[in-house]
């Protein structure tokens, strides 16, 4: 028997502006979507944690779906609109530094460019 209890899905409304297609760098294949109260409630987050949910990674560089994305190379990113802003910024050779959220704990995540 299998049971879905719910999936994180770009669809969602309120999950912020679409992904744009000029981000060519380490993060490329990163998807998210802002972290709306419904997402809060089901990833058992309190108000205090700010950032963006990940959605997918296409690339495969090693987050789930579930993460909170709270900074992108040291600088705060609570929604999409601030996280894509940040992200597309970054040149295909830079490195990147995450800091993030996951079951609890808080931990950064360094990434090489590509």
């Amino acid at each position: 028997m299998t049971m879905t209890i719910g999936e994180l899905s770009e669809e969602k409304p309120g999950g912020g502006p679409a992904k744009p297609s000029n981000i060519d760098n380490i993060l490329s294949g990163v998807s998210v979507q802002d972290l709306t109260p419904e997402l809060r409630k089901r990833l058992g987050v309190t108000n205090r944690v700010k950032g963006v949910v990940v959605i997918g990674d296409d690339e495969g560089i090693g987050l789930s779906p579930g993460d909170i994305i709270l900074e992108v190379n040291r600088q705060a990113v609570d929604d999409v609109q601030e996280y894509y802003s940040v992200v597309s910024k970054i040149g295909p050779e830079d490195d990147v530094l995450l800091l993030i959220f996951r079951d609890g704990g808080i931990f950064y995540m360094p990434f090489t460019g590509k």
